[in-house]
């Protein structure tokens, strides 16, 4: 057995889930941790193009990995991205082997755009991770209007000097997918994608329609109307990924089912497994939810801010189907009904990983 603790905190997050308990016998499974705010790309879809939401105001400290390392012996999973690119924060690369010292897996979003080679040595070298690549269009053209100001060609550099230190090291780590927002843009382009996609090496590649974040978007956003385009471009991937060797995710906000509020035994795993923290060390409900007075990881452990009486109460109410605006106004495909037998297998899922180490 190689992780105890995680071993014992997926079982309990698992009768937890079951029993849809408001105070939990669990620590965080998963945590996600927003990094920086900072961004080098002024991606038109992005939520940063928004006026209202906060930017630029810096890096999480290394104060917070601190207080938070003894939760990372106890989580699968730990997410590394806020409001901003994580390669532009400067000490990435040490947080990343806290917590791969720890025992949980870091697990990044980045726009790849900023690997030098010293970087992805010390990347590839730092042991099992996830590095999930953001990358819209399959062309010069379209991925330049996007993702300004990146340079297409020196992406796909990037990308194939990662999958070449791997391949020289021999490692599988990190573990490289590829995540795509459909625009009007590239719905002709989502088999080019799935080609980039199979030359990084990628597992799968996710593909999601744009939220409209920004109003600079105008006609690029796609509405429901458009769903047999979209339905056809992802058609077009699927094959292109049978014949690549690569698994084609889709996620729409149109598909979301709006829950039935008036219905009890709802779960949201943000607040059954996941820990949100935002960069200054303050729990979050998740990443739709603003600021709350729900303490500080750096004066109370993460641990119990869990069970605090903020936490205790949103459990409580999606148990009895008082399901809070916030959540019910929000695309979130993770508020929905979870049937026994799904909480049963995610739970196996991460009992296998927690076993293998």
């Amino acid at each position: 057995m190689r992780r105890p603790r995680a071993l014992k905190n997926t079982l309990l997050t698992t009768i937890d889930k079951l029993q849809r308990r408001s105070r939990t016998l669990s620590r965080p499974l998963k945590i996600h941790i927003e990094i920086n705010d900072v961004c080098n790309l002024r991606c038109i879809h992005c939520p940063r193009e928004d006026p209202s939401i906060p930017k630029n105001t810096g890096h999480m400290a290394m104060e917070v990995i601190e207080a938070l390392r003894p939760s990372f012996r106890h989580a699968a999973y730990v997410g590394l991205i806020g409001n901003g690119e994580p390669f532009l924060h400067p000490r990435l690369l040490d947080i990343m082997e806290i917590i791969i010292a720890e025992g949980a897996v870091p697990s990044i979003i980045s726009n790849a755009t900023l690997w030098p080679e010293e970087t992805l040595e010390r990347l590839v070298a730092a042991g099992k991770s996830i590095l999930n690549i953001s990358f819209d269009g399959g062309t010069k053209e379209t991925f330049e209007r996007i993702r300004k100001p990146a340079v297409f060609e020196d992406v796909l550099t990037n990308i194939r000097r990662l999958r070449a230190v791997k391949e020289r090291v021999g490692t599988p780590f990190p573990v490289v997918n590829l995540m795509s927002c459909l625009l009007r843009e590239t719905l002709d382009e989502t088999e080019q994608v799935v080609d980039i996609a199979a030359e990084a090496g990628a597992v799968w590649v996710h593909f999601q329609v744009a939220i409209p974040y920004a109003e600079g978007m105008g006609s690029s956003l796609l509405t429901i109307d458009d769903r047999p385009q979209v339905e056809e471009a992802m058609d077009r991937a699927r094959a292109r990924g049978a014949e690549r060797g690569v698994q084609v995710h889709f996620h729409s906000q149109w598909d979301v089912e709006r829950p039935d509020v008036n219905g009890a035994g709802l779960i949201c795993p943000n607040v059954m497994e996941q820990m949100h923290i935002d960069m200054h060390g303050r729990p979050r409900y998740c990443c739709y939810w603003g600021p709350e007075d729900l303490g500080n990881v750096t004066e109370t452990p993460a641990h119990r801010l869990w069970n605090q009486p903020g936490f205790r109460e949103l459990r409580a109410r999606f148990r009895r189907g008082d399901i809070p605006e916030m959540c019910t106004s929000m695309p979130c495909p993770n508020l929905r009904p979870h049937s026994r037998r799904e909480i049963l297998a995610e739970g196996w899922r991460l009992t296998k990983e927690a076993l293998r180490g």
